[in-house]
């Protein structure tokens, strides 16, 4: 998969590269699913956004993020292997990332917590994200 590319890509199309798999979430303008690379066999994770859905101020949030994500390369940030828009959807490739979201890892410690170690190295890979962000 390389760069990020723009590239008209029916659904279909889509499946034609991709296994497409399991829901892994929901945002405010669709759904995130599980997809293997047929290819290559990759596993990665895909965004599928109803534009019909978005403002098009937020479209062109899109894109912009699109266009950002595209020149990072941090083990910290998520990678962008490809986007495909179409009339009625833009759907983005990126980087899949086993395990749970933060929020639910914290939220599942309850009061006991995380050992010191543990908060250290989250710590450090948040700070190493966001120093790379702002150089």
């Amino acid at each position: 998969m390389g760069h990020a590319n723009n590239i008209e890509l029916s659904k279909g199309r889509l499946q034609e590269r991709y296994i497409v798999g399991k829901i892994l979430g929901y945002g405010s303008f669709g759904e995130i699913r599980k997809v293997k690379d047929r290819l290559g066999g990759r596993m990665a994770a895909v965004k599928i956004m109803t534009k019909r859905l978005m403002l098009p101020k937020q479209i062109a949030r899109v894109y912009y993020e699109i266009e950002l994500l595209k020149r990072f390369e941090h083990p910290n940030i998520l990678k962008i292997y490809e986007y495909y828009e179409t009339k009625e959807k833009i759907y983005i490739v990126l980087e899949y990332c086993e395990g749970e979201e933060l929020f639910d890892r914290i939220r599942s410690r309850g009061e006991t917590g995380f050992e010191e170690n543990e908060v250290a190295t989250i710590i450090q890979q948040i700070i190493s994200g966001v120093n790379y962000l702002h150089q």
